[in-house]
This record gives C-alpha cells, sequence and structure tokens, in this order.
C-alpha cells in the first residue's frame, strides 16, 4: 500500500492512535463484563433475580 505524507500528521501517528483506540476498547469491554457480573451480583443478593432458576 502506497503511503502518502499528510502535513501536520508524522509518520506512523495514524498507526499508534489506532493501537491506543483497541488497547482502550479492550478495557472498556472489560470494565462492561465486570460491570454486568456485578449487577449479576447484586441482584442475586437482594433476591431480584428471576424466580424460575434462570439468569435472563
Amino acid at each position: 500500500m502506497a503511503s502518502s505524507a499528510v502535513p501536520g500528521i508524522p509518520p506512523g501517528a495514524v498507526g499508534d492512535m489506532h493501537a491506543k483506540v483497541n488497547a482502550h476498547h479492550i478495557e472498556v469491554e472489560a470494565t462492561i463484563a465486570e460491570a454486568e457480573e456485578l449487577r449479576r451480583q447484586l441482584t442475586h443478593l437482594l433476591g431480584l433475580g428471576p424466580r424460575d432458576g434462570s439468569d435472563a
């Protein structure tokens, strides 16, 4: 793939930013998963879950 220089954007900056965004996305996904697990635990502890045994 040909690379064309863009004034004001240093070489490699786009790739670096893409890597940072991907890393942040992974952190966000992990935080969401942790929050969902904490919600599930709290719902269970408070007895607010479904009565049929499912966790829908």
